[in-house]
């Protein structure tokens, strides 16, 4: 992906190409054949700079949502790192044959869990069937994506231990946002804060013991990239 100071070197560039060619021309050519070439250089100029200025403007926006979320990210993770020496942390995930990466995956007594960061703002609502933000809809299914996430982890866990082990997905919101869920689950995810993340993870029955949560350790270290 281009970035900002690309795109200027590629504008400064095509200014440079046409004084150029302008130069070159007013050598060789006179009168209304001159006039005729500089009319089509403007012609060409125009649309070039919209669609420069367009893929730029694209692609900013694009970064802007990217370091967003990775912030996000971050701020999560600052939280996760206070959780009990029981818990353990996977950040990056992926699982073989599944889609895309998951943020964390936590394992701990009280169970695993698949954790999506969300870094937007607004008030987060539910229709019926998909999270909405200020009224609409976000530009995907959180909730299919987190449930889809949890799956994977599910699946491979049983895969490798020979045993079912559900995987709660969770969609985390890192920076302030109105949510009206509390601790109730919406269509079997969790939509919290993240003032509510070490609360939800470390609430509960024990699930596991120690030596069940450190075979699960064992199998999803496997899943972090790099």
């Amino acid at each position: 992906m281009l970035h900002g100071t690309m795109w200027r070197f590629i504008g400064v560039g095509v200014l440079l190409l046409t004084l150029f060619i302008i130069s070159q021309a007013s050598r060789r050519l006179t009168g209304y054949a001159l006039l005729v070439v500089l009319v089509l250089i403007i012609l060409l100029l125009k649309p070039l700079n919209r669609f420069i200025t367009r893929t730029y403007r694209k692609q900013e926006k694009t970064a802007d949502k990217f370091y967003r979320g990775r912030k996000g990210e971050d701020t999560i993770y600052d939280d996760l790192k206070k959780l009990p020496d029981d818990f353990h942390i996977f950040f990056d995930v992926t699982v073989p044959g599944g889609y895309g990466n998951i943020d964390f995956v936590i394992a701990g007594p009280t169970g695993v869990f698949a954790v999506e960061v969300k870094s937007h703002h607004g008030e987060i609502g539910f229709d019926g069937q998909k999270l909405t933000n200020n009224g609409k809809h976000f530009e995907k299914d959180f909730l299919k994506q987190s449930k889809a996430e949890a799956l994977q982890v599910s699946n491979f866990l049983k895969n490798k231990l020979h045993r079912n082990i559900f995987a709660q997905p969770i969609v985390v919101f890192s920076n302030f946002v109105k949510i009206h869920f509390g601790m109730n689950q919406v269509n079997g995810v969790y939509v919290i804060q993240k003032n509510y993340l070490q609360k939800l993870i470390t609430t509960g029955q024990q699930r596991f013991f120690p030596e069940e949560v450190s075979g699960i350790k064992d199998e999803l270290k496997s899943l972090v990239t790099g």
